[in-house]
């Protein structure tokens, strides 16, 4: 909320944007989340514009931070059937086996870039995951984070057979990753994702931050994103701030944001 009063307290950004929040469940898995906006993306802007006619809808900017950038990251990426590959393919399931996870996995691991994306702002992003989420720490958080019930039934049937086991669940189920777990470094689906294209037609900036300013800003973090996980190749610009894992909300990334937004709208007026 502070983040978007700021960006909105510009008189100019205020006129011609609106922000929609997005709001998620934090412990589900990242494949699941990314499903469950884009789902909710394309019923909304259905809904509020069937035609696709409005600037609104053709010239979308996502901003995401942490977790959120990597969500924001899949939403303009294709899998190219990489996931699909890395998942299941290798697998090599029984026929029967492999229509069940067609038909409930494929949606999470094929997507393609949402077209009415056309600029990402990824703050504080590890796209690559982090140490954090892999260390003592993490694995004790991540051991507290409880997957809700039906999720674990409503994917008993194809976990079992990708994990080919009778096993019983739980609370903790062993083979569905929570988002702490997906967020570590060592994550296969962070790992697979990692280099996934994104769409040449979304022009992406990246806002990072460094904690520690006597470190060497390549292998440096922000106490919990190292530098080479939130740099992205290919950036419009990027920006490094002297600020921890809250950078979004330093007067720095403030304005950089406020610039992005501006730059926008200087492209979309020529």
């Amino acid at each position: 909320m502070n983040v978007a009063n700021e960006v909105l307290g510009d008189e100019i950004l205020r006129q011609h944007f609106q922000i929609w929040q997005v709001y998620y469940p934090t412990n589900m898995p990242l494949p699941i989340n990314h499903t469950a906006i884009r789902r909710t993306v394309d019923e909304t802007l259905l809904e509020l514009d069937p035609t696709a006619e409005t600037l609104a809808s053709q010239g979308i900017v996502l901003i995401g931070h942490s977790m959120g950038g990597v969500l924001a990251r899949l939403m303009v990426s294709s899998s190219q059937g990489r996931l699909w590959s890395e998942f299941v393919e290798q697998r090599q399931l029984p026929k029967e086996h492999r229509q069940l996870a067609q038909q409930r996995l494929a949606p999470l691991l094929r997507f393609e870039p949402l077209p009415e994306i056309k600029r990402a702002i990824f703050i504080a992003t590890p796209h690559r995951g982090t140490p954090v989420a892999g260390n003592r720490l993490g694995r004790a958080v991540s051991h507290f984070v409880r997957l809700p019930l039906t999720l674990l039934k409503e994917f008993e049937d194809v976990i079992r057979v990708l994990a080919n086991t009778d096993a019983q669940l739980d609370g903790t189920y062993m083979n569905l990753p929570n988002s702490i777990d997906n967020l570590s470094e060592t994550d296969p689906f962070i790992r697979a994702t990692a280099n996934l294209p994104i769409s040449p037609q979304v022009h992406y900036h990246s806002i990072i931050a460094q904690r520690d300013t006597s470190v060497p800003l390549e292998v440096s973090d922000d106490g919990i994103v190292p530098y080479a996980s939130a740099h992205l190749p290919g950036a419009i610009s990027e920006k490094v701030f002297i600020a921890g894992h809250s950078v979004q909300e330093t007067a720095q990334a403030i304005l950089e944001i406020r610039r992005i937004l501006h730059q926008d709208l200087t492209e979309y007026s020529n």
